[in-house]
């Protein structure tokens, strides 16, 4: 993971730039259930949709790629959503 970082710092500079803008956003909206599980669809959302464009621009897109995107992003959309009903 880190040796890609370094060989693409933009792309994941743009990945955790956003994930920190959303941070700042669920702090800011806490206990606001509609609010936190819309960002966290788009997170999830964002999360697939980066991969997705960052493999095709790098021209090593696949299925099991696109699969693994998909499944993460469905896992943490799951126990996000879990989490907030359970706070």
């Amino acid at each position: 993971m880190h040796k890609e970082i370094r060989r693409y710092p933009l792309d994941f500079a743009i990945l955790f730039g956003i994930f920190s803008m959303v941070l700042v956003f669920f702090s800011q909206l806490r206990h606001i259930l509609p609010a936190e599980k819309l960002l966290l669809f788009a997170l999830a959302s964002f999360y697939f949709l980066w991969g997705i464009i960052h493999h095709l621009y790098h021209r090593d897109l696949t299925l099991r790629v696109a699969i693994e995107y998909a499944s993460f992003a469905a896992l943490a959309l799951a126990l996000g959503l879990l989490l907030l009903q359970l706070s």
